[in-house]
């Protein structure tokens, strides 16, 4: 609830390895937010990093459709276009 409320994305949690990750537009401040507000809950944190998105990353926030995603060739879908034929 406080990555959430932080960074205003559903983070992704994964108990077993004890990780939170979630998305931050606010470079450093966002990432100084997090941790305060995770002191301020009284959570003890190993370990907190601020990281760059990977190319898939930005494609499936961008297209919603993960990189490798067989798409069909003959749909009119405008992933498929150039912008020009998009545009038409």
């Amino acid at each position: 609830d406080i990555l959430r409320r932080v960074t205003g994305a559903d983070p992704i949690v994964d108990r077993s390895a004890r990780t939170a990750t979630a998305p931050t537009s606010g470079g450093v401040a966002g990432l100084a937010a997090v941790a305060n507000a995770l002191a301020e809950a009284g959570h003890e944190v190993e370990d907190l990093s601020l990281r760059q998105p990977t190319l898939d990353e930005v494609f499936l926030t961008l297209t919603g459709l993960p990189m490798d995603a067989d798409t069909d060739p003959d749909s009119d879908s405008d992933l498929r276009r150039t912008p020009q034929e998009a545009n038409r």
